[in-house]
């Protein structure tokens, strides 16, 4: 959760989703091809749960379409009206129907013949067609055009076609975003410092953060807070999703101490705050007995007011002896990095897939002295967030943010999102989809005092954990961006 990050636009609509083909390659045979479609056919039974109660994007869908496009081997080019077979479940059995494009519209000619279409007539293509075609359906017609239109049913207050709901969103989310929170406390203690009545109140809430008010890790969360439907806003505004198969689920034990790593650090990682600081996505629930801290840089817990909102999320001080100390607090007591850090986030444009990972060992390290299992997370979408000017991304300006970054340990780039109440350009990142997926544990023993080696070899068994993680989600939740690239 580092107050940095840095994106830019490398091929994606400013206004939605990358219109240029997927650049994953098709499934090379038919058992990749059958896993890959039982992996969009479940990423669309959860949307349809996630339907019933909260609202879904049509660019969530695009993404499934497209991944269904590529496993079956048809580009997706919006200007042709491809043909793929469609599907409807009679009796308890799929059969077919005049064939629809690719964009989930009626064919001009039913029964069309292809070796192409051919190749696709069997049941996991058609059932994995029709579940697209149906949340197409849900977030209705417009979906085809507009990439960021919401389904046509959503009620209440993050409805997005209700005025209120969009503007509680952009009212809430700011809250967590270094660009506004923070200037904001800032501003407010320089006020309360320069009256007269509040002046001394606020010189005793300052000793008191630089003294007694530091915390003791780990820090409860305040359950109140964090699961306040007000903060479900925060990862609706995306929308951030959770993924975490029910075979993960299993691997997991309430009795253990786990170190949760999330890639990529992005901007902000807003999906690492909406998993793992807030509890919008229920992952308490998904893995009871076990309490994930996110941990921060430690300047952070001493800026006022700011401090106190990291505190209720429960979030602890990433330094070693922070995460040795909540890793040793007891059973289920787990920690979530971000280790990509400044670097990380600086490097991180939309489409890319960049980590800085072969230099960032020290949680191996730790994990190997507390016997705590690794679990890799990673956040399709991530980067996608943020857009960067032309010049933010020329040689001289890299080098300013270099020499900052040398100086301060981190770097606040500048970047260009969304206006506050959809006005213009601003500083709220753009509402493209966050996937969140948890891979299964790593389990490493417990060596209380590993060697280099140790680390070396550990290090490697969790790149690939991480790279077998990402190359199975990657074809379903982020089709169009870039491989994944360990720097």
């Amino acid at each position: 959760m580092d107050a940095s990050g840095d994106a830019t636009v490398a091929g994606v609509a400013h206004n939605g989703l990358d219109l240029k083909g997927p650049r994953c390659s098709s499934p090379s045979n038919v058992r990749e091809k059958y896993a890959l479609l039982d992996h969009i056919i479940e990423a669309c039974d959860r949307l349809q749960e996630v339907a019933q109660s909260r609202p879904i994007t049509a660019a969530e869908v695009a993404k499934l379409r497209k991944a269904y496009l590529n496993a079956v081997g048809v580009d997706d080019e919006p200007s042709i009206n491809r043909k793929v077979p469609y599907a409807v479940k009679e009796g308890g059995a799929w059969s077919q129907c005049d064939n629809v494009s690719a964009s989930g519209g009626e064919s001009a000619q039913p029964g069309l013949e292809t070796g192409r279409t051919h190749e696709l007539r069997d049941s996991k293509v058609l059932a994995c067609e029709r579940a697209v075609a149906q949340l197409e359906a849900l977030v209705g017609p417009r979906s085809r055009h507009d990439p960021l239109c919401n389904s046509e049913s959503e009620k209440g207050w993050f409805g997005a076609n209700s005025f209120v709901g969009r503007q509680l969103r952009a009212i809430v989310l700011p809250m967590l975003i270094f660009y506004t929170f923070i200037p904001l406390s800032v501003f407010l203690t320089l006020f309360l410092l320069l009256h007269l009545y509040t002046m001394p109140l606020m010189m005793l809430y300052i000793v008191y953060i630089a003294t007694a008010g530091q915390p003791v890790q780990p820090i409860k969360k305040t359950s109140a807070v964090v699961k306040h439907w007000l903060f479900h806003g925060y990862s609706d505004y995306f929308p951030v999703r959770l993924v975490l198969p029910r075979s993960v689920r299993q691997r997991f034990d309430s009795k253990n101490n786990y170190i949760f790593v999330y890639h990529p650090h992005g901007l902000q990682s807003f999906g690492a705050i909406s998993t793992f600081m807030l509890d919008a996505l229920h992952l308490s629930s998904l893995l009871p007995g076990i309490e994930v801290h996110l941990q921060t840089l430690k300047i952070n817990f001493f800026v006022p007011f700011w401090r106190e909102l990291i505190l209720l999320g429960g979030c602890g001080d990433a330094s070693a002896d922070c995460i040795r100390s909540t890793l040793s607090a007891g059973p289920g007591e787990s920690v979530a990095l971000v280790v990509g850090g400044a670097n990380e986030s600086l490097q991180a444009r939309p489409s890319t897939n960049d980590l800085t990972l072969l230099g960032r060992k020290g949680f191996i390290k730790i994990a190997l002295e507390q016997g705590a299992p690794l679990v890799p997370v990673y956040g399709f979408g991530e980067n996608d967030v943020y857009h960067v000017p032309r010049f933010a991304q020329s040689q001289w300006w890299t080098k300013v943010l270099a020499t900052v970054r040398r100086v301060t340990k981190f770097a606040i780039p500048i970047v260009t999102g969304r206006g506050l109440f959809d006005i213009g350009v601003g500083h709220l990142p753009h509402q493209r989809p966050i996937t969140v997926v948890i891979g299964e544990p790593l389990v490493v023993p417990k060596l209380p005092d590993p060697t280099p080696g140790d680390v070396e070899q550990w290090h490697r068994k969790y790149v690939e954990a991480l790279q077998s993680l990402f190359d199975e989600y990657h074809r379903v939740y982020d089709v169009d961006s870039a491989p994944l690239r360990i720097l």
